[in-house]
């Protein structure tokens, strides 16, 4: 079985002046050796994704 190297369960993230949630209920698993692309449209939470799954917050 592959091992886990990160794991998030309803992972959420609403802009500090806004009232719409950039990210909502995201889960994800990727396990060690998984090749990852994060597509999607502009402003659809594309950069907060990888600092947040790593419990960074972004720049």
């Amino acid at each position: 079985m592959a091992q886990v190297a990160i794991r998030t369960e309803k992972l959420v993230h609403t802009y500090p002046r806004g009232n719409v949630m950039a990210l909502k209920g995201v889960d994800l698993e990727i396990y060690v050796g998984d090749i990852l692309s994060i597509v999607g449209q502009n402003g659809s939470g594309k950069m907060l994704a990888p600092p947040r799954l790593v419990r960074k917050k972004p720049s």
